[in-house]
């Protein structure tokens, strides 16, 4: 469904339809849903049994990755790739707190306008105890931000790191 600017309406539709409720991958890339069509998605049964989501370009600000990162729906929810959107460091503080998606192990935040408060909740967040993989390049944190996340617990135990 990658690139089809579905929007929050098509969300709705597609947060009701039982054919999709066996996906397992699901690439909702450039369709534009926003914070609105995150919360459905976050929201719908339709999709418990997700493990891998593809949520880059879609004008997710920090309400959207909320819903994301409390969803309960999302629970086996293994790769998370939600780069190009707009989750600045609000967004970042809401996920480090409040995530429970406790079997993320793969976290794509590329070009969300983060910054060096964003970046480090996110390094010192004990709510991500599977990572192994966290892509944070082309935000707005500082070289010295940077190196300080590197040695935070939630980062140091990292099999790949790109910030």
């Amino acid at each position: 469904l990658k690139g089809y600017c579905v929007g929050s309406n098509g969300m709705t539709i597609f947060s009701k339809d039982e054919r999709l409720s066996n996906l397992k991958r699901l690439n909702l890339g450039g369709n534009r849903i926003g914070d609105e069509g995150a919360k459905l998605l976050a929201g719908s049964p339709i999709f418990s049994k997700l493990q891998w989501l593809e949520l880059g370009g879609n004008d997710l600000g920090p309400e959207g990755i909320r819903a994301i990162g409390r969803s309960t729906t999302l629970k086996k929810l293994k790769t998370l790739n939600a780069y190009r959107n707009l989750i600045k460091d609000e967004g970042a503080r809401f996920f480090a707190k409040e995530n429970r998606l406790s079997q993320l192990e793969e976290l794509d935040l590329a070009q969300n306008e983060i910054g060096d408060e964003g970046l480090m909740a996110l390094a010192v967040s004990k709510a991500f105890p599977n990572l192994v993989a966290v892509y944070m390049d082309n935000n707005f944190a500082s070289v010295e931000a940077k190196e300080d996340a590197k040695g935070c617990p939630n980062f140091s135990k990292l099999e790949s790191l790109n910030l």
